[in-house]
């Protein structure tokens, strides 16, 4: 899992950082809202642990702003000294997802973490995920090309439905390597292997690759792809 941690006060971040790191987590660490709104601009997160009370922009703003403006549907659970029923109704308004008053327990925050992930991977299978003639089916677990069923290799599958709920999204070796094999270390090869046999087996004939290698950055899905017909 990837979380970023939003706090100012070093001594809580640090048991915070150790904490989840020890978990075997990948965890960033910012102190103030406007770092928080640039590093989410740049990388993504599977959840977010956001201090309410932050020097130069309140952890309110930063969740109005990610939810409101930057349509961002990252889980937030949003920490605060603040306990009052106002408060959590303020905080819920903003666009938390759930809410935790300090002192808390760090393995209450932990499960809550993974019970907020877990609900929105949930809500996210639900729904077919598409780019242009591509679609994945999570409830029948089926992936069409131009309306014929594909069938992928699991760890294929993962990373194109990975791909699938961030079409825009340039994905890194690193990245694809957090998909398929989670913390584990995996050669290049690997991960140059199963995107080559992706992208074979999502050929289709007159058209560019769905899938397109950027030298030294990574993969992404073809933006020719998502601008042609879907059929």
């Amino acid at each position: 899992m990837r979380i970023l941690i939003v706090e100012d006060s070093e001594g809580i971040a640090t048991n915070l950082f150790d904490f989840l790191e020890a978990k075997d987590n990948e965890v960033d660490w910012v102190q103030d809202g406007y770092a928080a709104l640039g590093i989410c601009e740049a990388e993504e997160f599977d959840v977010i642990v956001l201090d309410l009370l932050l020097p130069r922009l309140s952890g309110l703003e930063v969740c109005r702003i990610l939810r409101r403006e930057r349509q961002v549907d990252v889980p937030i659970l949003m920490l605060t000294a603040l306990d009052s029923v106002t408060d959590k109704v303020t905080g819920f308004g903003a666009g938390a997802d759930d809410y935790l008053v300090k002192p808390f327990s760090l393995e209450e925050l932990w499960a809550r973490l993974q019970a907020l992930v877990n609900r929105r991977i949930g809500a996210v299978t639900q729904r077919a995920l598409c780019a242009g003639p591509i679609r994945y089916d999570p409830q029948s677990q089926t992936v069409q090309v131009l309306q014929q069923e594909v069938i992928l290799q699991p760890k294929c599958l993962q990373i194109l439905i990975a791909m699938l709920r961030s079409p825009q999204k340039t994905f890194s070796r690193s990245e694809i390597e957090r998909i398929v094999w989670g913390n584990d270390e995996m050669r290049s090869e690997a991960v140059r292997a199963h995107m080559s046999t992706l992208r074979r087996a999502l050929t289709m004939d007159g058209r560019p690759p769905a899938i397109q290698t950027l030298h030294g950055l990574g993969y992404r899905l073809s933006p020719d792809l998502m601008a042609g017909p879907e059929g």
